[in-house]
């Protein structure tokens, strides 16, 4: 685990490192969660970035104009019927 240092803004803002940008892929202008437990700050994208990202994911392996959902909708109706 790498350790980083950074100080805390005179308005209160905690500018993150580059590296640390880069190594999470995280970009300006990007919703971000902040969560404290234990005295100790855990910084992560949004649960709606997260989902945009993982979208764009599968988006690339799935043919322009199937959806996923009309599939697996026919694959239970399909299962429904053979029970």
């Amino acid at each position: 685990m790498e350790v980083f240092h950074t100080q805390i803004e005179p308005d209160g803002r905690l500018r993150l490192p580059p590296q640390i940008l880069e190594q999470l892929n995280f970009e300006a202008g990007k919703d971000v969660e902040l969560e404290v437990e234990n005295k100790s700050l855990r910084v992560s994208l949004s649960r709606a970035e997260r989902l945009k990202r993982a979208q764009a994911l599968v988006r690339k392996y799935v043919p322009e104009g199937v959806s996923l959902v009309d599939e697996l909708i026919e694959d239970r109706r399909r299962e429904a019927e053979n029970d």
